[in-house]
């Protein structure tokens, strides 16, 4: 499930990005296409089509230690036997950053950034648990703050 913060947006991180290495978190990064049409949208990744069916599931919101957590259970169903795409269409390339604690954490700080010019486009938690545990929140806090004490460049 994704974890979507109001202490965090991606207008704060344009000058950290690349200064989150220095936090000595975990870094991994992905590359993809993401393409939208009238007939849906499709993503590659590693040379495969895959059509993306999307599960929407109403948001929850929680309050703790006054920062309001937005949980987002929403989901893409990947099809596998997709071998076009549509002609009209607008593609979007995307790097998909994840950051960790510590290599063993089940809470990843997810960044995604288009590559055609640079931005960020969306910027949140990630765990693969259907509760969010207190202990998640606190290090979801933890990240924040990491993050608020960088030094614009």
């Amino acid at each position: 499930m994704k974890i979507y913060v109001n202490k965090l947006s991606p207008q704060m991180l344009p000058n950290k990005i690349e200064q989150l290495d220095l936090l000595k978190l975990q870094k991994k990064i992905t590359k993809y296409a993401n393409i939208y049409s009238d007939e849906g949208i499709f993503r590659i990744q590693q040379e495969i089509i895959h059509k993306l069916t999307p599960k929407d599931i109403c948001i929850e919101n929680i309050e703790y230690n006054n920062i309001d957590f937005i949980i987002d259970r929403s989901y893409y169903i990947f099809s596998k036997d997709t071998y076009t795409i549509p002609y009209n269409h607008i593609i979007s390339n995307i790097e998909y950053i994840e950051y960790k604690l510590t290599n063993k954490s089940n809470l990843i700080l997810v960044i995604e950034k288009c590559i055609d010019d640079n931005s960020i486009v969306d910027i949140y938690f990630l765990i693969n648990e259907n509760v969010l545990y207190d202990y998640y929140k606190n290090d979801i806090i933890e990240i924040i703050s990491l993050i608020k004490n960088i030094k614009q460049s």
